[in-house]
């Protein structure tokens, strides 16, 4: 290394103790103010680049795939007017009623993921904040439908780590938590159940669902 010094522009022999040593553990730079009179006002960045040789380990790398997760959370946000097009744009026109299909089995395909289950819903209307309003939202597998209400134009669940929302007390989504997230749900929204409600400010209806992968 000492006579490579001028290829990796190395100043002097401070660094040569660290030749040889692991890549992989912890690296700590101190800047003390005491040995840097003039501050570090003008310092915007620091680059600190490493020389390493790398070699193979089949050992190794069994060792990191038995330590991967089994699973882990994930969420998929799905558009309503991108999942249906046209649909909302015929209810703002019309009125009358709309069923929003959002295929979770398309749009969270993942060759990686065996199994996936829902653990949380959110649903956006966006536009329609003004007043509360009810709709209908329901799964095909198991075939279900619950009433849900939108307040200020959002509608979710409480299952799991939320379980505290809402003084505790289960919210109406949370009947679809638990299931297979590889099926279509759907939310039907009625303007005859939803007297008063200005719907022509309804440009988008957003599904968020938390769910978990299983590998």
């Amino acid at each position: 290394m000492r006579q490579d010094m001028w290829v990796f522009d190395l100043p002097d022999e401070t660094l040569l103790p660290f030749e040889g040593c692991g890549i992989e553990t912890m690296w700590e730079l101190a800047l003390s103010k005491i040995g840097n009179a003039n501050g570090f006002d003008t310092m915007s960045d620091l680059l600190i680049t490493f020389d390493i040789r790398a070699s193979y380990s089949a050992f190794l790398r069994e060792e990191h795939i038995a330590a991967l997760p089994a699973s882990a959370n994930r969420s998929l946000l799905v558009s309503g007017n991108a999942s249906n097009p046209g649909a909302l744009a015929k209810f703002r026109a019309h009125g009358g009623k709309v069923t929003l299909a959002f295929d979770l089995a398309k749009a969270a395909r993942n060759t990686n993921e065996s199994v996936r289950k829902t653990l949380n819903f959110v649903l956006i209307a966006v536009g329609a904040d003004d007043a509360a309003f009810g709709s209908k939202f329901s799964s095909s597998i198991p075939a279900s439908t619950s009433t849900i209400t939108f307040e200020k134009g959002i509608a979710l669940s409480n299952a799991g780590v939320l379980a505290d929302g809402n003084g505790g007390v289960p919210l109406p989504l949370n009947a679809f938590t638990g299931l297979n997230t590889d099926q279509i749900f759907k939310l039907e929204i009625d303007t005859a159940t939803a007297p008063g409600i200005n719907f022509k400010k309804l440009r988008e209806v957003m599904l968020l669902v938390e769910y978990e992968a299983s590998f």
